[in-house]
């Protein structure tokens, strides 16, 4: 039901490998305060819609296992359209552009593209799915006060999973417009697995959509890779998902 961050996931999957890490949690401000489960769903609704609406740009940092992977990550809208671009800034060299669900991932040394057409791809940092509606069956959402990151003040909040087949989440959403700032995920003792967060930021930036799409365009000399992807479903593989509310969820 709740996805890791894209560019977190792309970081994994791109970047580096990662696996979990223990730190210390920051001090929070002010007492917890339950959060009535008809307000869950629009908290969340309104950081999944900060990170597809919002203009903003910044370095962002994952922390995981004793590895720390860092990229400087942009995004712009433009009417229904979206606008995406990540630069690792660690190891080898990759670019990742996205055009609405059109994904390009270029490595400027080996002179490779592969170009992606994604379904279901979620904006980073987007932890919501559109038809999520059970999502208070499954978590209980409390208010841990306020905080700052990279700058901003931003209130917190602590998904805590009903059942232990989930992990736990704490997030810091920025107050004025929601975008997520920072995310923990949480293993079943509160202990912290992952951090992802930006390291500095600036929201509501001017949209640079050519930023993307320039980049996307010039692939002459390249080697282009186009992977042929196949629709299934997990019942047809012979694999099922025995929890409720849990689905596959694209990287």
């Amino acid at each position: 039901m709740l996805h890791r961050p894209l560019l977190a996931l792309t970081l994994v999957g791109v970047f580096c490998s990662l696996s979990p890490l223990a730190c210390a949690q920051s001090t929070l401000a002010g007492p917890q305060t339950r959060v009535e489960p008809k307000e869950v769903r629009s908290w969340l609704m309104r950081i999944h819609d900060a990170a597809s609406h919002s203009n903003f740009q910044g370095t962002f940092v994952v922390s995981a296992g004793g590895t720390v992977s860092s990229a400087r990550i942009a995004h712009f809208c433009e009417g229904s359209n979206q606008f995406e671009r990540i630069e690792s800034l660690d190891g080898q060299a990759r670019h990742v552009f996205r055009y609405n669900d059109v994904v390009h991932t270029v490595w400027p040394q080996a002179r490779v593209a592969l170009v992606e057409q994604r379904e279901q791809l979620n904006s980073f940092p987007a932890l919501l799915q559109v038809g999520d509606d059970r999502i208070a069956e499954f978590y209980e959402l409390r208010s841990q006060g306020a905080d700052r990151i990279a700058g901003y003040e931003a209130n917190v909040l602590l998904l805590r999973p009903r059942d232990a087949n989930r992990f736990g989440y704490r997030l810091w959403a920025e107050k004025n417009s929601g975008l997520l700032l920072r995310a923990d995920v949480l293993g079943d003792r509160g202990e912290v697995l992952e951090t992802s967060a930006f390291s500095d930021v600036s929201i509501g930036v001017r949209s640079q959509p050519d930023s993307v799409l320039v980049p996307m365009r010039k692939l002459d000399g390249y080697r282009i890779v186009r992977p042929a992807l196949t629709p299934t479903k997990l019942e047809a593989e012979g694999c099922a998902i025995p929890f409720p509310a849990f689905s596959r969820s694209a990287a």
